[in-house]
């Protein structure tokens, strides 16, 4: 398994780990089977995985959300899933909790 990742401050020492640049985040959708959300709940992150990002993914690709529920559009997850543009997400987390 190769774990890519993003960060916003590229100077921080990973490892080697986020060999994407936060501007290319897109590009980290397209090239993953997985995609896993652990972000913290920000103005900054706010929809951060939205539909341009989900359009990206492969088709047989997954979303996983374990940060913050704010991090992630759930309207456009859902068209995602609907339409059969990704297979698949798990979510831990929403905006609204708990959930109705």
């Amino acid at each position: 398994m190769k774990v890519a990742a993003v960060r916003r401050d590229p100077t921080k020492e990973d490892g080697g780990l986020c060999d994407i640049p936060l501007a290319d985040k897109k590009e980290l959708f397209a090239q993953s089977d997985f995609v896993v959300c652990v972000l913290p709940g920000t103005p900054q992150t706010l929809d951060y995985c939205g539909a341009e990002e989900f359009a990206a993914m492969k088709p047989t690709g997954v979303f996983i959300s374990m940060g913050r529920g704010v991090c992630v559009d759930e309207d456009a997850l859902a068209a995602a899933l609907q339409s059969g543009q990704i297979k698949g997400a798990a979510l831990d987390v929403f905006k609204i909790e708990p959930l109705p």
